[in-house]
């Protein structure tokens, strides 16, 4: 996937169903690893603005870390993300970890 100059793509989240006009979107069957991909593993991270539903590539990778593991996310499989942290998560797990983390520090 190549982005040039300016050229920014938004890709539907899991739950998204918006689809911006004009905008390039990345099916998530369209988006998987060919073999070369899987043997050689993920290689660049990507930069990423988390929106509503979908998240928008500003710079191009293969792939996002979680902000509260560290793991590796494949753009493929990322699922769980925070607005308005602008973070990415692994799983639902470290999404709810990640929550109620930050209401605590806004708590107290």
């Amino acid at each position: 996937m190549a982005l040039f100059g300016d050229q920014r793509q938004i890709v539907r989240g899991h739950w998204g169903e918006r689809r911006p006009q004009g905008t390039a979107i990345l099916e998530s069957k369209g988006l998987g690893m060919n073999r070369i991909e899987k043997f050689f593993g993920l290689r660049n991270e990507a930069k990423v603005r988390y929106l509503d539903g979908e998240f928008e590539l500003i710079s191009p990778g293969d792939f996002v870390r979680c902000a509260v593991t560290g793991e590796p996310i494949a753009l493929n499989d990322l699922k769980y993300w925070s607005v308005d942290a602008q973070e990415p998560y692994a799983s639902a797990e470290a999404s709810l970890k990640r929550y109620l983390e930050l209401h605590k520090r806004n708590q107290g």
